[in-house]
């Protein structure tokens, strides 16, 4: 990395002490965590530890036994007991793209040209990212899923009638699961009608650092009509529940892997929860249509509808799915003695709001949108059981992995957020006192019902006790106080406190943090009375 680079670097954290956004700056990663503990396993082991990273879309924190007791959860809860639960994980942009690319690379999304999911360019292959550093530093990487940053990568072109398809059109590829006790597939070649050309593969110099397998799947919304580029290139139809077969593939990765001298890290990104609905595993769908399932306390009465209970409980019959596809890769780890040293982490890009507050799917700035779960186990440094309200966002992810696997001198000058992984490993050091929220236009009106509140473009703050946004209006360009909730007193958000005098102070000082962070993430003239163009990206994707 360039002086320039370092400078940036140093200038950042000096401005994240002085701003007061964050406690003061030290230095975190496995080394310092226990002197009889962690850092003499390291020494002992001679092996950095593995890294399992898996995520599912849509899933808010709530959306699990802990949250909601009759969700069936048990390898979720399992993964609790054995390791750390963070109750405020932050969504800092809850949409696809934006939160993957701030995944990967510890920009926010609109650093990186990302502002929603109209992917017109891939993820910057030059981009430094904590998958790269790991590669870089000898891991084998494997992803899994979906990944959503490479222009037309996520579903196949479809007919029309005016298409003439090539010969070699005609055919395509169905993955048929035959043996479930051993997780065998058979391959059948078929007559296709369906598209005129395969979804985009990712190249591999667009994969960041994931060179050792890449299997891209596409067509998400339709569980049981996913396709997917294999690990032998070709691209095929899944013809059963998709996140199965990505977890066999993400279990093949680890056994191939398992008696390396290199450690491994693998990602698992699987769609479900995410709707479209049904497509569960049969047995869930039957289960919740059997019980009785409330809606949430903030959903109206209008939308309190029949149609809207069967997504609620398809919803939930996919999260029990996937739960059961984490338990297998739980039980792989025992079985073949890797979970000492291994860490697994699962969360999810963003959440669901399911009509609470009259809203649809995802984006607003409500805690069923922004805040999403994060367990993590690292068996002898995360503490077993243990809940913690760490204040943790996506940007702090990148840097808090390279610090868990030990590699915190290696964290990417770019990278924005903290390495907050000595702070989950001994509960002592600086953590954030707020997250910056936001979501830019240009608005996708074809997800907006007609009756729920008007999406615009917002910058906020979530902390431990507060969310409070400015919206900003797209015609006008004016600015105005949007929500302030103390989710303390109201965790629903049904008192919104910003016409209130008495908090009036409060709104200075949480407007004060929103300026602070637009200073630091390069958007000052947000701020300005001016519309924005709703179809302009206006992302600036950052040049290293």
């Amino acid at each position: 990395m360039n002086h320039e680079h370092n400078k940036n670097r140093i200038n950042r954290r000096k401005f994240l002490a002085a701003s007061g956004l964050f406690g003061a700056v030290t230095v975190t990663g496995c080394s310092i965590f226990s002197e009889d503990n962690a850092a003499k396993k390291d020494k002992d082991s001679g092996k950095k530890p593995n890294l399992l990273f898996i995520f599912t879309d849509e899933h808010p924190a709530k959306a699990w036994s802990k949250g909601i007791p009759l969700l069936k959860t048990p390898n979720l809860d399992r993964l609790a007991r054995e390791g750390i639960t963070v109750t405020n994980c932050i969504s800092n942009n809850p949409i696809c793209v934006p939160y993957r690319a701030t995944l990967f690379t510890g920009l926010y999304g609109h650093q990186t040209g990302f502002v929603n999911n109209h992917d017109a360019f891939p993820l910057d292959g030059k981009l430094p990212s904590w998958s790269k550093t790991l590669k870089k530093l000898g891991y084998k990487m494997g992803y899994v899923g979906k990944w959503h940053l490479y222009p037309g990568g996520e579903r196949p072109v479809w007919q029309d009638d005016s298409s003439k398809s090539s010969q070699e059109d005609q055919t395509y590829t169905v993955l048929n699961r035959i043996d479930p006790s051993r997780s065998i597939w058979e391959e059948q070649v078929l007559p296709s009608p369906e598209f005129k050309k395969p979804a985009n593969i990712t190249p591999p110099h667009l994969r960041h650092g994931f060179d050792d397998l890449w299997i891209q799947s596409s067509n998400h919304n339709k569980p049981r009509n996913t396709y997917v580029w294999d690990k032998d290139g070709k691209y095929k139809k899944i013809n059963d529940y998709a996140p199965t077969f990505l977890t066999d593939r993400f279990i093949e990765f680890l056994d191939e892997n398992r008696k390396s001298d290199k450690p491994f890290c693998a990602v698992l990104s699987i769609l479900p929860p995410h709707p479209s609905y049904p497509g569960a595993k049969e047995k869930w769908v039957d289960y919740y249509k059997s019980i009785e399932t409330p809606f949430w306390e903030n959903v109206p009465e209008e939308h309190r509808t029949p149609r809207n209970m069967r997504n609620l409980k398809n919803f939930y019959a996919q999260i029990s799915s996937v739960d059961e596809e984490i338990g297998r890769i739980l039980d792989k780890l025992d079985q073949w003695h890797l979970a000492e040293n291994t860490i697994v982490i699962f969360t999810s890009d963003h959440g669901d709001l399911h009509y609470a507050h009259g809203v649809k799917w995802k984006r607003y700035p409500y805690e069923e949108s922004i805040r999403v779960p994060f367990i993590a186990r690292y068996p002898g440094k995360l503490p077993p059981g243990k809940t913690d309200d760490l204040l943790l966002g996506a940007i702090d992810i990148a840097p808090t992995l390279l610090g868990l696997t030990g590699n915190s001198e290696h964290i990417p000058n770019t990278m924005q957020g903290m390495d907050l992984s000595s702070r989950l490993c001994t509960g002592r050091g600086p953590e954030p006192d707020s997250q910056f929220i936001l979501y830019n236009l240009p608005e996708e009106t074809h997800y907006i019902i007609k009756k729920q509140p008007k999406l615009k473009d917002y910058r906020g703050v979530r902390t431990k006790r507060w969310t409070f946004t400015l919206q900003k209006d797209p015609q006008t360009g004016k600015i105005s106080p949007w929500h302030l909730f103390d989710n303390h007193k109201d965790p629903l958000q049904l008192h919104n406190l910003c016409a209130e005098p008495e908090y009036a102070a409060l709104r200075k000082q949480l407007t004060d943090k929103i300026l602070k962070y637009l200073q630091l993430v390069g958007e000052p003239d947000w701020l300005n009375d001016t519309p924005k163009d709703r179809h302009k990206i206006p992302g600036k994707r950052l040049t290293v």
